[in-house]
């Protein structure tokens, strides 16, 4: 009796997940992507100093996740 619903458990929950990537195939999207800026010292993208300090002024890297669910 308890290897039965053991085994009822575990059929449930496969369907479940199943029935969860099923929807998500095509319900889902998934974007990802990244900035990542280059260029040579004294430019906009390479970065310049700001006078009298040591500091060096540049756009940052970044990279991005993006998750979107349709109902």
């Amino acid at each position: 009796m308890i290897l039965v619903l053991f085994m009822t458990k575990k059929i449930i929950i496969l369907l479940l997940v199943l029935f969860t990537l099923d929807v998500m195939k095509e319900n889902v999207q998934f974007t990802c992507g990244a900035n990542i800026y280059y260029g040579a010292t004294g430019t906009e993208y390479g970065g310049f100093k700001i006078p009298t300090t040591t500091f060096l002024s540049k756009p940052p890297d970044n990279a991005f996740l993006w998750l979107t669910f349709f109902f």
